[in-house]
């Protein structure tokens, strides 16, 4: 195989001189050599043009690993910061508990002052374990205890749940869960229990967050099989809330994507994160034909060997 290479030389814009060296056994290499002002000006343009493509991704990769670095250093912050949060905030949670349930011994301004520290102890909770399960999502250390989870049960668990705070807000929530095909069948997945009730709590919390004051929320949770094979159940939160603007709706699921002036921003971030750890999607629409939102979801059905996910 003949090898070359290639030199090109421009001088003040004027002259311009090639030359190419062959490393073959024969004598005597190409020079082209010319002072045509077209032909000068057509490689100086070409040159320049190299020249400033080259510089520009330099400096798009400078700038690159700058921003990795400022990322990197931003999700340290994040973790630390949660981390040393949590230490000082359990035991005011906890020792702030205990003086609450002792209520026969405390007057009722003390009593006041203890529900302000417990309330806002419980907002700093849960905005210190917000930020460490993003860190986590970021970082791919998001672990998973797995068990065999009878799904339809988990849901009703938490509806129950959520049906105790039906008057909170001001709304009348009303809850149901609609199994679609499969009657009272029920549906087992292999998954992390309190990840699971996590998810739900959200996509239930955040459905309820964009309901009317005063006006009667629906909630309905519809669970179904779905691929050929059955190997994918598909849960939907359907409400008849505000519905998602359209400017929110394609970021929805990223960092800091808020609707309203209230919460972190980072709660459907959470669900992505722990619905793809269970090796699933999530997706979310307008109701076509009534107000309101749905939020989709799959995992996969367990099989009958109980397999690992790290």
């Amino acid at each position: 195989m003949t090898e070359s290479s290639v030199l090109i030389l421009i001088t003040d814009n004027k002259h311009f001189l090639s030359t190419e060296a062959y490393q073959t056994d024969r004598s005597g290499d190409i020079a082209t050599y010319t002072n045509s002002k077209s032909t000068v000006s057509s490689y100086t343009s070409i040159f320049n043009t190299l020249w400033k493509q080259s510089d520009l991704y330099r400096k798009i990769k400078e700038n690159n690993v700058e921003l990795q670095q400022l990322s990197q250093i931003q999700k340290d912050f994040i973790n630390i910061a949660a981390h040393e949060l949590r230490n000082p905030i359990v035991p005011i949670l906890n020792l702030s508990t205990i003086l609450r349930s002792d209520i026969t011994s405390l007057t009722k301004k003390q009593v006041d002052i203890l529900d302000i520290i417990l309330r806002n102890a419980k907002r700093l909770h849960n905005l210190t374990e917000v930020l460490l399960d993003t860190a986590k999502i970021e970082s791919g250390s998001l672990s998973l205890k797995l068990e065999r989870i009878q799904i339809g049960e988990l849901i009703q668990e938490i509806i129950s749940d959520f049906k105790s705070q039906r008057f909170k807000h001001g709304i009348d929530i009303s809850m149901e869960l609609i199994k679609t095909g499969i009657q009272d069948q029920e549906i087992v997945i292999l998954g992390d229990r309190m990840r699971i009730a996590q998810l739900m709590a959200n996509l239930f919390e955040n459905a309820i967050k964009f309901m009317d004051v005063g006006k009667n929320g629906l909630v309905a949770i519809y669970i179904e099989k779905i691929r050929r094979d059955n190997s994918e159940v598909r849960i939907s939160v359907t409400d008849n809330g505000k519905g998602i603007s359209d400017d929110i709706l394609p970021k929805l699921f990223s960092k800091f994507a808020k609707g309203s002036e209230s919460g972190t921003g980072l709660g459907l971030f959470i669900c992505k994160g722990i619905v793809e750890a269970h090796g699933g999607r999530i997706w979310a629409n307008n109701n076509l034909n009534s107000p309101g939102a749905t939020v989709s979801f799959t995992l996969p059905i367990a099989q009958n060997k109980l397999k690992e996910i790290e």
